[in-house]
């Protein structure tokens, strides 16, 4: 059995961390969410933490003339099964927080590409479980 506080290499692209990040962002500033911790799975300040690491690394794949990276540039986040499970609850949470129609506008991604990576997280996390035992 894996260790709970092992930690599992996503590759993700600029685009993908700009995404979490306007996530994570909308759920720990953009509005109030009852209930945090039951309802993100982590308490506020750890999503806050997790914010900042991908503001940082959202960054640092800019260039210092506000270029962005090449589209082929990925980086790997480690990320625990309890990062996960928050960063898919928080996108479930902004899609019916902000609709279709303001979420686009506030967090950058058509709610149809959003729901995709819902279920993509969903189906990892579902997998990783899997693995564990």
């Amino acid at each position: 059995m894996m260790p709970s506080h092992s930690k599992v290499g996503l590759r993700l692209s600029q685009k993908e961390i700009v995404f979490l990040n306007n996530i994570l962002n909308e759920v720990c500033h953009g509005f109030r969410v009852r209930e945090f911790a039951v309802q993100i799975g982590m308490q506020e300040r750890d999503a806050l933490r997790l914010l900042g690491t991908l503001q940082v690394m959202a960054k640092q794949m800019t260039s210092e003339e506000g270029q962005s990276a090449p589209r082929d540039t990925t980086v790997v986040l480690d990320l625990s099964r309890r990062e996960l499970v928050a960063l898919r609850n928080a996108i479930g949470v902004v899609i019916r927080e902000l609709g279709s129609e303001e979420f686009e506008t506030r967090v950058g991604t058509a709610p149809g590409a959003a729901k995709a990576v819902l279920t993509e997280l969903s189906n990892f996390i579902g997998a990783a479980g899997e693995n564990r035992n």
